[in-house]
């Protein structure tokens, strides 16, 4: 959704553990190969491949992601050419800042 007031677009990410195992948090998501143009208000990555890549927090606190839990965060784009939005979506457990 996009707000005229701040000129960002909202993507709400829902990250589901679909495996046997609970995910580590902290957890962050890496937005490598966002589309050119295309901006997230975020810390880039230093250590973490892609380095240069934007990422958002997807947990604050120490502790688990169960399997089969889920975690949904709003990602804050601008896009002032009005582009389509694109990205792979990498997911870390990583301590800030990574």
């Amino acid at each position: 959704r996009f707000d005229p007031a701040s000129e960002l677009f909202t993507q709400q990410v829902t990250v589901v553990n679909r495996s046997q195992e609970p995910l580590v948090c902290p957890l962050v998501l890496v937005l490598d190969e966002l589309t050119p143009g295309v901006t997230v208000r975020s810390e880039v990555t230093r250590e973490l491949h892609p380095v240069g890549a934007p990422w958002v927090g997807l947990t604050d606190g120490l502790g688990v992601l169960a399997p089969g839990a889920s975690v949904t965060i709003d990602v804050r784009f601008r896009n002032p050419q009005g582009v389509p939005i694109t990205y792979t979506p990498i997911i870390y457990s990583a301590r800030h800042p990574i």
